[in-house]
């Protein structure tokens, strides 16, 4: 008879990741999965491909010891220029006046690594985990793409916990340091090529960012943050839901910006 040494791996085989479909060197900070399935005949495999992004669900191998727990496990962005991302929350910020003169490459290090502590802090707190969004860096700012399975909604607090940190911080940071935000809201279905992010709604969410009328209106407030949001998102998430930031607080404005016509809501929190 012949003798079989035991397969380790026999209990939850794990199809190995295709190599060409990890983004380049210079990619976005997008997390990635391979696009092969495992075997459906393994019960793990069964088990992966009936979960959906989001499943607090444990996997387990035939023996009952948990292989895997997806709450544990930070939602995927296929960067793969034939796979769409779905219904995406996207957030830009980005630091007015980040190439004044006055700061140095000293400060403009300092306000970055600042920026992005704050980013992590409000969206967390927001119940939009920071490891479960993707984000690109864009210099004086960040282009942030939460998942399709995060609620909208949730989106909409973040620009207030946002203020209060970063008044904290011009609280204890020298003048030229001082930090005072544009930030941008939309929602839509974008693309991955491996690069970065790319679609219609992409470039529509960098033309609110840069809209005059938010510029002008934060260049004349003391306040520490200044909000743009497209008529889509403000009629369907901010109108319906409330209860995150009052609807009466924003004011209609008509952009136009290159080829781009279209109706914003700006929102300036009291100083």
């Amino acid at each position: 008879m012949q003798n079989r040494s035991p397969d380790p791996n026999r209990d939850a085989r794990v199809v190995p990741l295709r190599s060409d479909s990890r983004p380049g060197p210079g990619a976005a900070n997008v997390p990635w999965i391979p696009t092969e399935r495992p075997p459906a005949t393994s019960r793990l495999g069964q088990r992966t491909c009936r979960a959906r992004l989001g499943s607090t669900a444990s996997l387990v191998s035939r023996n009952g010891k948990p292989v895997m727990h997806l709450a544990h496990q930070p939602a995927r962005l296929l960067p793969d220029r034939r796979s769409g991302l779905g219904q995406c929350g996207l957030f830009a910020v980005d630091i007015v006046g980040f190439t004044a003169p006055y700061r140095d490459d000293d400060i403009q290090v300092y306000m970055h690594e600042s920026l992005y502590g704050m980013l992590e802090t409000a969206f967390d707190r927001s119940d939009v985990r920071w490891a479960d969004c993707s984000h690109e860096d864009r210099g004086d700012g960040v282009l942030i793409v939460a998942p399709a399975i995060i609620p909208a909604a949730m989106l909409a607090p973040i620009p207030d916990r946002l203020r209060a940190l970063i008044r904290r911080h011009n609280r204890v940071s020298c003048e030229a340091a001082h930090i005072q935000l544009r930030t941008a809201v939309h929602l839509g279905p974008i693309h991955h090529d491996g690069h970065g992010f790319i679609g219609a709604d992409v470039n529509f969410l960098c033309r609110l960012l840069n809209a005059r009328q938010l510029k002008y209106r934060l260049a004349g407030s003391p306040t520490e943050i200044g909000l743009i949001t497209s008529d889509y998102f403000y009629s369907n998430v901010i109108r319906r839901q409330p209860s995150f930031v009052d609807p009466a607080l924003f004011d209609s404005v008509r952009i136009r910006i290159k080829e781009t016509r279209a109706r914003a809501w700006v929102y300036l929190p009291s100083a």
